[in-house]
């Protein structure tokens, strides 16, 4: 029950109200874990399709060509093209099947950096909020709440 005296001169007036007082905890702040407009970037990337597997390919089919024409001599009689002309279309096809192949996954060095801050940043911050959650919990939060008077009772 508060119990209200004022007195103003020769006057005096006195109220009361019951009330009722609670106590409760404060409440703590949650930890993070994300960022507000940061999140997390991917670690890997693929790397954007070549043209080396059929460049190469182009390479040794003309050196293996050059080779054979350059060491063809007429004393051993001629020779056929058709196996040459195998050969080098076979490593053709095959350098462009390969170029054709998804490349693999590589480390993304500046994500994997950035991700790191990121989570550096969070626990940095979820360690500020460990530590201002300790003060809160020292805290008590009082409600105090006016009870209807019974029935009956005057002012």
């Amino acid at each position: 029950m508060i119990v209200v005296d004022a007195t103003a001169g020769q006057n005096s007036f006195s109220a009361s109200q019951p009330v009722r007082i609670l106590h409760g905890t404060v409440d703590t702040l949650p930890h993070l874990t994300s960022l507000p407009g940061y999140q997390e970037l991917p670690e890997t990337e693929i790397a954007p399709q070549s043209w080396r597997p059929v460049g190469l390919a182009f390479l040794y089919t003309g050196g293996a060509l050059v080779g054979t024409l350059g060491l063809e001599s007429a004393s051993l009689g001629s020779s056929s093209k058709r196996e040459l002309g195998i050969v080098g279309g076979a490593a053709l096809v095959t350098g462009f099947v390969m170029m054709l192949r998804k490349p693999a996954a590589r480390p993304a060095q500046g994500n994997i950096l950035y991700n790191k801050l990121l989570h550096e940043q969070i626990a940095r911050r979820n360690q500020d909020i460990a530590k201002e959650n300790v003060t809160r919990r020292q805290q008590v939060q009082l409600t105090i709440a006016p009870l209807s008077k019974p029935s009956g009772a005057g002012r």
